[in-house]
């Protein structure tokens, strides 16, 4: 992806240089269009070998509805996540479980899924970005951020797949 975005930008470059509507700005046009169609079906492909591979190893998806909004305004990170096109994912994956007959379930955002202990069940109040592994103050269980999240969004889909 990252080799056709430079050709992308070379070839856009190039286009804003010519006369708009002229017949070398039409031909210009045709050749931005390879590398951004190339774009969109790399990341599709991955989408689709990514989404399979999910599908075909379990029976429940668990996922977390993210603020992508917010998200995209980290001015380090909005390309990366711009780029990974989370909603059409998320479609591909809903579709493949559907069809397989397996399961999807979308824990909402505010679930707390970082600041509870997977061990207890305490929740920690002040935990910044920063922290990537924290000791919970209850039971001293010592938790790495992610995986706990992962253990949390793993307990509240399979309480929420059997209501």
């Amino acid at each position: 992806i990252k080799k056709s975005e430079e050709k992308l930008s070379k070839l856009q470059r190039r286009l804003s240089k010519k006369e708009r509507f002229s017949n070398n700005f039409y031909k210009a046009a045709n050749k931005v269009a390879k590398p951004q169609e190339e774009i969109a079906n790399h990341r599709k492909g991955f989408q689709h070998k990514t989404s399979r591979k999910l599908v075909n190893e379990n029976q429940v998806v668990v996922v977390e509805t993210l603020n992508i909004k917010g998200m995209v305004k980290n001015r380090k990170l909005s390309k990366a996540i711009s780029d990974s096109g989370w909603s059409q994912f998320l479609a591909f994956l809903k579709y493949k479980l559907q069809w397989e007959g397996k399961h999807f379930v979308q824990v909402d955002r505010w679930f707390a899924s970082s600041k509870l202990c997977s061990s207890c069940g305490e929740k920690k109040i002040a935990l910044t970005l920063s922290e990537r592994d924290w000791a919970c103050s209850s039971c001293g269980a010592v938790h790495q951020r992610d995986e706990n999240a992962a253990i949390n969004l793993r307990k509240e889909g399979l309480r929420i797949l059997n209501i």
